[in-house]
């Protein structure tokens, strides 16, 4: 996945090393990075996947078809939030994060018009899909705007879809 940018944010893949410096460094991580590491970031889901993700980089040697991306609020040049994404082809699932509620109301369109940009401009797949939890309506809302349909609900989360092509 290649960096996607707008006037007020980076979204940027997660590199093998960074991931690396997340895991293995976390406190000379937050000290020498240009950008300012909330506590909350990288969050504790992210925390647990990393390690995965860096067995798979290095066993497979590239494109695993699973990427996590970081969120960079380009103006206070801080980390804000993560995309995650599995998948390509016939359906590609995305998890979006903030590091605060407010962050997430503050910049969840325009991350997520990069994002649909993106995926429309490549091609990488036919649908796209994300699990929500209820309590988070204003992103919910939000992908409603942009064509996402509720197809489940399993408790307190629902499954939104849209198709691509």
């Amino acid at each position: 996945m290649k960096q996607i940018r707008t006037n007020r944010i980076l979204i940027f893949p997660c590199s093998i090393s960074l991931a690396k410096s997340l895991i293995l460094y976390p406190y000379d991580f937050k000290m020498v990075s240009p950008v300012i590491v909330p506590e909350s970031f990288p969050s504790d889901r992210v925390k647990c996947i990393l390690p995965l993700l860096i067995e798979l980089y290095e066993l497979e040697g590239g494109d695993v078809g699973w990427w996590i991306c970081f969120i960079i609020d380009l103006q206070s040049q801080k980390f804000i939030g993560e995309l995650e994404l599995e998948g390509e082809g016939e359906k590609l699932t995305f998890s979006l994060s903030f590091t605060d509620a407010q962050t997430e109301k503050e910049f969840v369109s325009e991350v997520m018009e990069g994002f649909f940009y993106y995926i429309h401009k490549i091609g990488i797949a036919q649908m796209i899909q994300t699990e929500i939890a209820d309590k988070r309506f204003y992103y919910k809302e939000t992908l409603k705007k942009y064509g996402f349909k509720a197809v489940g609900v399993e408790g307190d989360y629902c499954l939104m879809r849209k198709k691509i092509k």
